[in-house]
């Protein structure tokens, strides 16, 4: 395994599965950061996850910490129709 790390916010959907999968298959560590469940396929590929709010700060700050790459998906923008935040 690669000395290299990368962190994704907001992970646990359809775009973190991919990154994830890109990553693994590259031989880097991944870690997920997330406020949903964590979802199944995050064990079947052997990442860490972690769950929380990406807003706070502190939490965010610490998990980044020696990451050498870090990945933000959007957050989902509030008012848009089907969107429960």
């Amino acid at each position: 395994m690669s000395s290299r790390r990368v962190l994704i916010t907001g992970g646990a959907g359809f775009l973190g599965l991919y990154l994830t999968d890109r990553f693994r298959k590259a031989e880097m560590r991944v870690r997920l950061f997330d406020l949903a469940e964590p979802p199944p396929w995050s064990q079947e590929l052997g990442v860490e996850y972690v769950r929380g709010d990406i807003r706070i700060q502190p939490k965010l700050i610490l998990l980044s910490k020696g990451w050498i790459q870090w990945f933000m998906q959007p957050l989902p923008y509030r008012g848009v129709p089907g969107n429960p935040t």
